[in-house]
């Protein structure tokens, strides 16, 4: 089956048919750490501004493996050695503490779970080094 164009999407769109015909973007959760390198499969397109969970497991950039017992310290270098090592964790990273602050543009994003503070700290301190 052929997938359709962006221009028979929006032609089906504007007859009426667009919730039968048109697929919706699925969002997806960040995969677990690959075992050999340590890096996270990261999704790509669609990143979920909605809140940021630092739960172990919940699968975002900022959460640690699942059933892991870390210490502050030991969470900033999770997280700092995801910045350093893997390209796309490095952009989501960027992309949230762009999105940290309330702007005429969006809401701030709110930070959930057992290391929201740390997260707090750590996406500060990458936009004050962005923004030197």
């Amino acid at each position: 089956m052929a997938r359709p164009t962006h221009r028979s999407l929006s032609s089906a769109i504007r007859r009426g048919q667009g919730a039968a015909t048109a697929p919706r973007p699925t969002v997806r959760t960040i995969a677990p750490a690959d075992a050999s390198t340590g890096l996270l499969r990261l999704p790509t397109g669609i990143v979920d501004f909605s809140h940021i969970d630092t739960s172990p497991g919940s699968g975002g950039v900022l959460s640690p493996p699942p059933e892991t017992d870390l210490t502050t310290d030991a969470y900033r270098a999770l997280i700092r050695d995801r910045y350093r090592r893997d390209h796309g964790a490095r952009q989501h990273l960027l992309a949230y503490a762009r999105r940290l602050n309330t702007s005429k543009y969006h809401r701030a994003t709110p930070i959930i779970g057992p290391f929201a503070a740390e997260a707090r700290a750590i996406l500060n301190a990458i936009l004050e080094a962005v923004n030197k």
